[in-house]
């Protein structure tokens, strides 16, 4: 493993979208009361995700993260993403964490001064040692943390926040009761928690495998027009329009046989990238209507004349996202710009 998960929130055009990526958490509820979305509030102007802080326990464990982990003594995992706090939190409550758990156990949190805490897996009691400047002041700030897991006093903390470092907590227990196995999103307590571009991921692969990253952007590039190979049947219209409508439409391609692909042009990035390209994340969203097991979809992408298969899918009977990581381009070398912009991601089978 390494990159476990991303989402830039821009591939939405409503709410009922964002659980086409994301799951529940064990306050779960509390998304349908005090979750919105925002198309065109998020840090780069595209879309972002509200949580409204309700109590101090209601308001955590809310968008459980579909991709999780196997814990094992010193397995280190990292979270980060642009978060905005609309004002100081009154109780304790977390905004990014650990699951599964209900309470503030396993999560990040700010003081009443806004300082940043930790609380260690299992324990309603943060960390004495807290960060030293306000967040909790409406804007964006980029937060990432590394968290080495163990139930022993050999586990570390490590925070940075805007690039700088923010908290450090060395030889103690993280995990101070249960085991974590994914992770979550919530809310400060009685306050709105702003979410955009956020990453999960650990440090025991050959790639995406550092810590920190320093402030990223995720990019979303959804088809605009037809690659060089439409070989599935759509539904109506176009295959490229099927496949870039909104989560929630009805559109779709499908096939019957076997060894056919479907590759389709993107707008490419509006901006120019300010650091590396880590990853081209490929998001596909698919079913078997027969629901036998018995149908798979592959993963394309083409870049520098070469077509990438990623790893095989199962489809099952409902409809589910999973994401494929290409860490570089098909010929093995680090991405660039220019070809992120011409690659042509698709489906085949």
């Amino acid at each position: 493993m390494a990159l476990l998960f991303c989402d830039s929130f821009d591939a939405y055009s409503a709410k009922a979208d964002v659980l086409s990526k994301w799951g529940l958490g064990s306050n779960g509820s509390a998304w349908n009361n005090f979750g919105t979305f925002s198309a065109s509030g998020g840090k780069f102007g595209g879309g972002s995700i509200n949580i409204g802080g309700t109590s101090a326990g209601a308001a955590n464990q809310i968008l459980a993260s579909p991709v999780g982990f196997t814990y094992s003594a010193g397995y280190t995992i990292c979270m980060a993403g642009y978060v905005k706090f609309s004002s100081v939190s009154s109780a304790g409550a977390g905004f990014m964490g650990l699951s599964p758990n209900g309470t503030t156990a396993g999560m990040f949190d700010v003081t009443t001064s806004g300082l940043l805490k930790f609380y260690p897996f299992g324990s309603g009691s943060p960390n004495a040692t807290t960060g030293t400047r306000n967040l909790a002041d409406n804007n964006w700030h980029w937060f990432e943390a590394k968290v080495v897991l163990n139930t022993a006093s050999t586990g570390s903390v490590t925070c940075y926040v805007d690039g700088t470092l923010e908290l450090s907590l060395t030889s103690l227990a993280t995990i101070s009761a249960g085991t974590p196995s994914g992770f979550v999103l919530g809310s400060l307590y009685q306050a709105n928690t702003n979410f955009d571009d956020v990453t999960f991921w650990d440090t025991s692969g050959a790639a995406f495998n550092s810590f920190p990253i320093g402030p990223r952007r995720i990019g979303c590039l959804n088809p605009s027009s037809a690659g060089d190979s439409t070989q599935f049947t759509p539904s109506a219209g176009a295959n490229y329009s099927c496949v870039s409508q909104a989560y929630s439409g009805s559109a779709y391609v499908s096939d019957t046989g076997s060894g056919n692909t479907d590759l389709y042009h993107t707008p490419g990035l509006g901006y120019t990238p300010l650091s590396a390209i880590n990853a081209a994340v490929l998001n596909v969203f698919g079913y078997n209507p027969a629901g036998d097991g018995t149908r798979s979809i592959t993963p394309k992408l083409k870049s520098v004349s070469t077509v990438a298969s990623g790893s095989v899918f199962t489809l099952p009977g409902v409809a589910q996202n999973v994401q494929r990581i290409f860490y570089t381009d098909a010929s093995g070398a680090a991405w660039t710009a220019t070809n992120i912009n011409a690659a042509q991601p698709g489906i085949g089978d």
